[in-house]
């Protein structure tokens, strides 16, 4: 997609980040394009390559409120699924004070916010006996 005036609107975490916001203004009728993080592109010292969103110049307010919009939306869900399901508490073995996480870190490993230690939250994918067998 060519632009004539492209001016960026958002850098993203990520490259499917970028291309999946570039997706979305196209489908609300703003011409888009994600310019992907590739660092083989360049290896000159000071030369970065960020995943961004671009769009027409004239279309720049347009868009931001369309980003916004989503964000705003996305904070929604993730409360609101946080309030549903509840957080999950978690037991620190190192300094024995208790933490809440949200439901959405279950199965994670995360630090305590008391002493940094690693705590396991919630479920973890894994079998206690770490799959070695018995003797």
């Amino acid at each position: 997609m060519n632009l004539d005036n492209p001016v960026p609107v958002f850098t993203a975490k990520t490259n499917i980040e970028a291309i999946q916001i570039a997706a979305l203004l196209v489908s609300k009728g703003i011409p888009a394009f994600a310019m992907e993080d590739d660092h083989s592109f360049s290896t000159l010292p000071g030369t970065v390559h960020k995943p961004d969103v671009y769009v027409e110049e004239q279309l720049k307010e347009k868009a931001l409120l369309l980003i916004h919009q989503l964000e705003e939306e996305r904070v929604a869900q993730t409360r609101a699924a946080e309030l549903v399901d509840g957080p999950i508490k978690v037991h620190c073995e190192e300094c024995n004070r208790s933490s809440t996480f949200a439901k959405s870190l279950n199965g994670t490993t995360q630090e305590c916010p008391h002493c940094h230690a690693y705590v396991d939250v919630g479920d973890l994918p894994w079998e206690e006996d770490w799959g070695v067998p018995e003797d």
